[in-house]
Order: structure tokens, then sequence, then C-alpha cells
């Protein structure tokens, strides 16, 4: 399997990462909507799917603007992972 994905294109490797970031941050507005509301009825609410895409779009522009995505993970230092963790709360 990792072969497959080592083997892909850097466009196609890219898209995948950002399907998995909207993907992810998507179950996390959910499942913190969900835990405040004690149910799922907000999924019903358009305001709902607004915020929630505005979110992440506004998400992923903040992960190109900071180059996140043009960075290697495999080479993860220090400096990378405080990019990271800044660009997540952030995005929060």
């Amino acid at each position: 399997m990792l072969k497959l994905i080592f083997g892909l294109n850097r466009t196609t490797k890219l898209s995948l990462q950002m399907l998995a970031d909207a993907i992810c941050i998507f179950l996390a507005f959910g499942a913190a909507l969900a835990v405040k509301h004690e149910t799922a009825v907000f999924l019903l609410a358009s305001d709902f799917w607004l915020v929630t895409l505005f979110t992440i779009a506004a998400s992923i522009l903040l992960f190109f603007q900071t180059k996140i995505y043009k960075t290697m993970i495999r080479y993860l230092s220090s400096g990378l992972l405080t990019t990271i963790l800044n660009t997540a709360f952030l995005s929060t």
C-alpha cells in the first residue's frame, strides 16, 4: 500500500492530503458540535454546512500559506512541528 502511495505523482499526493485534511476537519467540527448539543440534529441546518465549508476552505488556505503542504513530512523537524501545531491552532 505504501509503495502505491509513494509512487503517485505530487499533484495526486497533494489532493489526497487536502482531502484527508478536509475529512478530519469535518469530523472534528461535527464531533465537537455533537458533544456540545448532545445530538446530531445540527446536520440538518444549512448554517452548519456553510460554516463547515468555510472552515475547511480557510484551513486549507492557511495550510498553503504556511507552506505545510510543500514540506516533506518524512523529514519532520521541531521547527516544522511547531509550524504545524501553530497552523492547526489558528485553524481551530
